[in-house]
């Protein structure tokens, strides 16, 4: 179910301490032609096993959740998971939206997290209905010595410079973006990506919005 944001909050309370929202992070590009964004959130450490707890939690309940062939559980509406830490990622996911095409009451299409376990992956795809998405990291799972593409998040589309470093329109290259505990990255929704298989057994955390 869509809806749309009303206005930006300043703040989300935890615990009884109030957390700004918007802390002019420092925003890198990931891609120049079309501009894509990254943002590092550097306060997250000590709310993301919080948000990991929850999802882990609202796994077994149907009414959030349902299985992907291949890629696990995903948790739907985070605007509904009821907890304060889930509310500011999604505020900052917003809000990230808004900074990188000037629309400030952005309508969210769907929002969801991902639990990746051992061997699960996602297909390449794009997302319709929608000009925008944002991925977060909550956990990276496992790091794997032997396979440093274990669970990476990677974009592969001939209109992304960054692809095509030999011939434009040619894909030689994929895009893979350094994500972290804390890491959030907004791209166009057609933009072609996908997550290599996961070879850890700790699940592997995501949570993405598509926006428009």
């Amino acid at each position: 179910m869509s809806f749309q944001r009303k206005e930006m909050k300043q703040s989300v309370t935890i615990d009884g301490t109030d957390i700004a929202v918007w802390t002019d992070p420092q925003v890198m590009h990931l891609s120049q032609s079309p501009s894509m964004f990254m943002i590092n959130w550097n306060d997250m450490d000590e709310f993301n096993p919080r948000i990991a707890s929850r999802m882990l939690e609202l796994e077994n309940d149907q009414k959030f959740t349902h299985l992907m062939p291949n890629a696990g559980p995903k948790i739907r509406d985070i605007h509904k998971w009821g907890i304060p830490e889930a509310e500011l990622i999604h505020e900052r996911a917003m809000e990230l939206f808004s900074q990188a095409t000037g629309n400030p009451r952005p309508t969210v299409d769907v929002a969801w997290g991902n639990i990746n376990r051992h061997n699960q992956y996602l297909n390449p795809h794009s997302h319709t209905n929608c000009i925008g998405s944002v991925v977060y990291c909550v956990d990276t799972g496992d790091q794997d010595p032997d396979n440093e593409l274990s669970g990476r998040f990677v974009i592969v589309d001939p209109r992304v410079e960054e692809c095509c470093p030999l011939e434009p329109g040619r894909v030689t290259l994929e895009l893979t973006p350094d994500m972290k505990p804390g890491t959030m990255i907004v791209f166009p929704s057609d933009i072609v990506h996908f997550v290599h298989p996961y070879t850890g057994h700790k699940p592997r955390m995501t949570i993405a919005w598509n926006l428009k």
